[in-house]
C-alpha cells in the first residue's frame, strides 16, 4: 500500500505527526502544501502515485482496520470476472484496460 498524505496548509502540527510516520515507513510519501482546497490537494497526491487503485481520505473518515483490504480484493475479483466476459469480445483488453 501507498500512502500519500498532503497536508493542505493545517496550522496545527499536523505536519510534524505526517513527517514522523514518513519517515518510520518507507511507503508513506508526505506533500506539504498552501491551502488551495481539497481538490487540488487530491489531484497533488494523484500526480505522484504510483498504485494501481486510489483512494481518498479525508481528516474526519474512519475506515475499519482491514477496510482497504476487503475493498481491494473486492475490485480485483470484479474486474477479474469482468475481463473474462470482454476478453472474447475485445481483442487485447487486458492490455488496453485502465482501471
Amino acid at each position: 500500500i501507498e500512502i500519500i498524505v498532503v497536508n493542505d496548509g493545517s496550522p496545527d502540527n499536523s505536519q510534524e505527526i505526517i513527517d514522523k510516520y514518513a519517515k518510520q515507513y518507507k511507503n508513506i510519501v508526505a506533500i506539504k502544501d498552501t491551502n488551495h482546497g481539497q481538490g487540488h490537494a487530491r489531484n497533488e497526491g494523484i500526480k505522484i502515485a504510483k498504485s494501481k487503485y486510489i483512494m481518498f481520505l479525508d481528516s474526519d473518515d474512519y475506515l475499519e482496520l482491514d477496510a482497504i483490504e476487503k475493498l481491494y480484493n473486492i475490485i480485483e475479483k470484479i474486474t477479474s470476472k469482468i475481463l473474462n466476459i470482454l476478453a472474447p469480445i475485445i481483442p487485447n483488453i487486458k492490455a488496453n484496460i485502465i482501471i
